[in-house]
């Protein structure tokens, strides 16, 4: 395979800068540009993390495809331990211990309720860490997702089962669920986590230094 290596590309008069003119496809490989993309270039498809510098694109040109990467990401924990079925889960808090990282814009959450904070195409994971000290139980835990801002609807659930074999030592169990959602509403689709037990003596277990049961959001891509 033959290879052209050059340093700068100059325009003819020495100064000015170069046209990528209609008719040029970069679909692949390294794009170093301080110029502009002429009207009718085409760059669908460059790898992210491979366009450096400067690139105005003018009218026409095609830059889709280009993407540089996750832009949001956040996880949630519970605070508390609540015993018996909960819907919704409510004692949320961004997690603010050992050095816990962020990315972008965060979500919103009140009465247990969360809200997006820009559209886009989201993938939502759910861990839900359950015990019980007296009884054996069920460990169900569910994403639950709106699209009226009013009717939840259950999306995605994880279930286990806690045995008891003595009242002196509680018994654990947890679960996870996952959900990927197209939110193009920023007022009407909203999110949910609900625990699902048993008959009595059951908990899902939070804590404010601790992460047990979380919820985590990562944008991936625009709607």
């Amino acid at each position: 395979m033959s290879e052209i290596r050059v340093t700068n590309i100059i325009g003819e008069t020495g100064t000015d800068a170069v046209n990528f003119s209609k008719g040029i496809n970069i679909s692949s490989g390294v794009c170093t540009a301080t110029s502009f993309v002429g009207s009718g270039a085409n760059l669908t498809a460059l790898p992210a993390g491979n366009l450096t510098g400067t690139l105005p694109a003018i009218s026409g040109a095609n830059l889709t495809g280009i993407s540089a990467g996750i832009e949001m990401a956040q996880q949630w924990r519970l605070t508390s331990s609540v015993a018996g079925n909960q819907t919704p889960l409510t004692a949320w808090e961004a997690i603010d211990t050992g050095g816990q990282g962020n990315i972008g814009s965060a979500m919103s959450v009140s009465s247990g309720l969360f809200t997006y904070p820009t559209t886009g195409i989201y993938l939502i994971l759910f861990t839900l860490s359950g015990y019980s000290d007296n009884s054996t139980q069920n460990v169900i835990g569910s994403i639950e997702h709106t699209t009226n801002n009013s009717s939840y609807s259950t999306v995605a659930s994880g279930m286990n089962g806690i045995y008891d074999f003595s009242n002196s030592y509680a018994s654990w169990g947890d679960t996870f669920a996952m959900h990927m959602a197209d939110i193009n509403d920023l007022s009407n689709q909203k999110t949910r986590f609900s625990y699902g037990a048993g008959q009595g003596g059951e908990y899902v277990h939070g804590n404010s230094n601790y992460s047990y049961t979380t919820a985590t959001f990562i944008r991936l891509a625009a709607t």
